[in-house]
C-alpha cells in the first residue's frame, strides 16, 4: 500500500466529489477500511454530484416540470440541517436558494467562455 511512513501518519489520498482528498491518522488505514470510504465517496457523488450526468441531481435538473425522485435513505438528516440552519438565520442561510444561485452562475460563465460543451 503506497503512502503509510514508518514514523508517522497515515495518508490516504482520493479523488471524489470534485477535488482532491486526504486523511491522515496516526495509524494505517487498512485496504477494506478504504473502500468503504471509497464506496461512501462514490454513492455521496451519484447523488448530489451536479457535474455528473448520471447523477440524482442532473436527473432533477433536467425533470422542467419536477417529479418523482428517490433519496437516499440518510438524505433526510441533510435536509433536516438545511432546515435548521435555514430557521436558525432567518432565512439568511438558504442553501437551496444559493445552490440554484450559484449553479446558474457558474453555468452561465461556463456558456460565456465556452467550456460547457
Amino acid at each position: 500500500m503506497t503512502g503509510y511512513l514508518a514514523d508517522g501518519p497515515d495518508r490516504f489520498a482520493f479523488d471524489a466529489i470534485g477535488t482532491r482528498w486526504a486523511i491522515e491518522t496516526p495509524q494505517p488505514i487498512m485496504e477494506p477500511l478504504r473502500q468503504i470510504i471509497l464506496a461512501r465517496a462514490e454513492a455521496f457523488d451519484a447523488t448530489w454530484s451536479r457535474f455528473r450526468e448520471d447523477s440524482l441531481v442532473s436527473e432533477i435538473a433536467r425533470a422542467d416540470r419536477g417529479g418523482r425522485f428517490r433519496f437516499p435513505v440518510e438524505a433526510h438528516r441533510l435536509f433536516d440541517l438545511y432546515d435548521e440552519l435555514h430557521a436558525a438565520t432567518a432565512g439568511a442561510v438558504d442553501p437551496w436558494d444559493k445552490a440554484v444561485k450559484i449553479t446558474k452562475w457558474v453555468a452561465e460563465n461556463l456558456r460565456l467562455v465556452r467550456l460547457d460543451r
